[in-house]
């Protein structure tokens, strides 16, 4: 994202003209020269951005988020102290907003910023505090606000999602990591919300899960193998999670406890340039009430990952099991083109979001890539509800 974000920035700003105190003398003999004058000023821009901290994102907060720009504070090693502090605000074109600030030896790739997302998969090769270091710790904070229409395919009310964990890792092997997360999650509706519409399930509203303010304690420990030969752009490797969560509900109930199993495999064909992708994806979750997982805090099918032919959180439910496969094939350095077959299902959750059997998707995609990491990504996918579109940051998986 940071790439991909440097990249439209530097674009955005070649054509928009001039950089004030930082322009050069350009050219005059000729339109190339004046773009690449431009361009040039864009990127000395940047790099003194950069030079003080500040970085570009681009990115989405939550399904049905769309993009979101923004921009980072990344400071590793304050005075030489070894305590990271990284902040970054996101806002996309609708109203959602995400605010975050992590403090202490936050883990990062070298010569990146802390990656939006949590979870190991983002880890591979991290830094935490003095270069090589094997564990981490920092304190993590973030505000979430969603817009009206951000949940249950543009149902649900707005809401704001408040959390403060304490976070802690240790690289067990060299490809072996393991984590913990605890903390507290507040979930609370925000000025103009009443309730969720009646036509996703009118008897969501008489259900403790759905309730709009939750309170949550919340542990999770999470243990990764990962042999990707590149992490962001895989020709070869596996990486394979397990994740335990609880989530205790210290105001309405409706606790719950979940499992989630994630297991990747890539293969070369002969060749880097020809690639097979397999995916497995399975997530139990039991509530004490025995009512769904709020809507909110479910894994869903859908969207620009698995099931890509259907609306994001299409399905979802207290179980889901997906297989996904890709045959990738670089055409060019800078270009990859993909084939697809996603398979999957979600029950136990809410009724008009689920069905009784498995469904599929399957398509053709085109991805703009460097040799580190896949920056955009276009998939055409076609499932028995029809044909979607999906433009994306990154991998599927």
């Amino acid at each position: 994202m940071r790439v991909l974000g440097r990249a439209l920035l530097v674009a955005s700003l070649t054509v928009v003209g001039p950089l004030g105190a930082r322009a050069q003398e350009v050219p005059q003999d000729g339109a190339a020269n004046r773009l690449k004058a431009l361009g040039d000023q864009a990127s000395l821009l940047l790099d003194s951005l950069e030079n003080i901290g500040l970085h570009p994102r681009l990115g989405s907060l939550c399904p049905n988020s769309g993009t979101a720009p923004g921009l980072a504070f990344w400071k590793p090693g304050i005075g030489g102290s070894g305590i990271d502090l990284f902040a970054a605000a996101s806002v996309t074109f609708r109203g959602d907003q995400l605010y975050e600030v992590r403090v202490g030896q936050v883990p990062h790739r070298s010569g990146e910023i802390p990656h939006r997302k949590e979870g190991l998969e983002w880890l591979s090769s991290f830094e935490a505090g003095d270069a090589g270091s094997r564990k981490f710790l920092y304190a993590d904070v973030r505000r979430l606000e969603v817009a009206a229409g951000g949940f249950l395919g543009g149902a649900s009310d707005p809401m704001r999602a408040d959390s403060y964990d304490v976070v802690a890792g240790y690289r067990v092997a060299n490809h072996l990591t393991a984590s913990v997360r605890a903390g507290l999650l507040e979930i609370e509706p925000q000025p103009g919300a009443a309730a969720l519409l009646p036509a996703i399930d009118p008897d969501m509203a008489k259900s403790p899960s759905v309730a709009w303010r939750h309170d949550y304690f919340r542990v999770a420990a999470e243990m990764a193998l990962d042999t990707r030969d590149v992490p962001r752009n895989p020709h070869s490797g596996q990486f394979a999670s397990a994740l335990f969560e609880a989530y205790d509900d210290r105001s309405v109930g409706g606790s719950f406890r979940r499992g989630t199993l994630d297991l990747r495999h890539f293969q070369a064909l002969g060749s880097p340039r020809h690639v097979i992708a397999l995916r497995a994806l399975g997530m139990v979750a039991a509530t004490a009430s025995g009512t769904p997982v709020p809507f909110y805090l479910q894994r869903s099918l859908g969207g620009n990952q698995i099931l890509r032919s259907y609306e994001a959180e299409r399905f979802s439910g207290n179980k889901v099991a997906a297989l996904s496969a890709e045959y990738r094939f670089e055409a060019h350095r800078r270009l990859e083109l993909a084939a697809f077959y996603d398979v999957g299902k979600a029950w136990d959750g809410y009724s008009s979001l689920t069905t009784n059997g498995f469904v599929s998707s399957y398509g053709i995609g085109a991805r703009i890539k460097t040799t580190n990491r896949l920056l955009l990504r276009l998939d055409l996918a076609h499932g028995r509800e029809g044909t979607r579109t999906n433009v994306a940051v990154g991998y599927s998986f």
